[in-house]
């Protein structure tokens, strides 16, 4: 987890820059695909000569981890004014510690669950991917609303 801090910090020493410089958009798509592709390292990761492999997975994740927490509180607490800025604060707070608590549980039931019927080294890989998968999911969002603002600039025009 000190790699994956490391690469929290960083991102927090950059992402302010970048978030201005590249726009939310392409800046969460940035830690999205980064986060997950850190995740599928960590999926290919099964000998101890595997340890810069896991020292690669953690900083990948740190980073895009980082980076897609910063841009997603800065843009979601960006309109509140100061008194209200602190009780968003308070709140995503809160609602951070929950689904990490809720994500962790899911991630356990599913190796269970897969272990039921495979390896247990099997049970550990596809774990890991389908949560590479499923930190991907916000991209398919991005495209489906980048689709129904384009429609409705188009329906706009005409």
């Amino acid at each position: 987890m000190l790699l994956y801090a490391i690469g929290a910090f960083i991102s927090i020493i950059v992402g302010g820059a970048l978030y201005n410089k590249l726009g939310m958009k392409r800046l969460a798509i940035f830690a999205l695909i980064l986060h997950s592709i850190g995740i599928v390292l960590l999926a290919l990761v099964n000998k101890e000569s595997d340890l810069p492999l896991l020292i690669l997975a953690y900083l990948m994740m740190g980073i895009g981890g980082g980076i897609g927490a910063n841009t997603a509180q800065t843009t979601a607490l960006y309109d509140f004014d100061k008194q209200r800025l602190i009780q968003a604060s308070v709140i995503w707070n809160i609602n951070r510690q929950v689904v990490f608590s809720v994500g962790a549980t899911l991630v356990a039931m599913i190796f269970n669950t897969l272990s039921l019927f495979v390896s247990s080294q099997m049970a550990y890989s596809t774990t890991f991917f389908i949560c590479a998968t499923i930190g991907l999911f916000p991209l398919f969002l991005f495209i489906l609303l980048k689709q129904k603002t384009n429609l409705q600039e188009t329906n706009h025009e005409h």
